[in-house]
């Protein structure tokens, strides 16, 4: 059943409908606190279970980003590495410029 709407009657009932508007249960005010309340243990208890693969799974993300950012930093000095590697291997000997120091 999806929830779609609770509903207070005149006689004081809550009404659960279902999406499509048909109605689910009625139940008295104190079943509905009771129901209420079970739920948001439950949604505690959930929130406590998969929390914690919650973060497990954020950890995983953050350490999978980091190894992202490392190849692509490490892909970037290679190319570096390799154009600079290109320019001398392209270069010529120029014996009508002058020398420079330490050359």
């Amino acid at each position: 059943m999806l929830l779609g709407d609770i509903r207070l009657t005149a006689d004081d009932h809550v009404q659960l409908l279902d999406v499509d508007g048909s109605i689910q249960a009625t139940l008295t005010v104190g079943d509905a606190l009771a129901l209420s309340h079970r739920l948001i243990l439950m949604q505690d208890l959930l929130r406590y279970r998969y929390g914690l693969q919650l973060d497990k799974d954020s950890a995983k993300a953050k350490e999978l980003e980091a190894e992202a950012k490392q190849a692509e930093a490490a892909r970037r000095y290679n190319a570096e590495m390799d154009a600079r590697d290109h320019i001398i291997a392209e270069s010529v000997e120029k014996p009508w410029l002058p020398l420079h120091d330490g050359e």
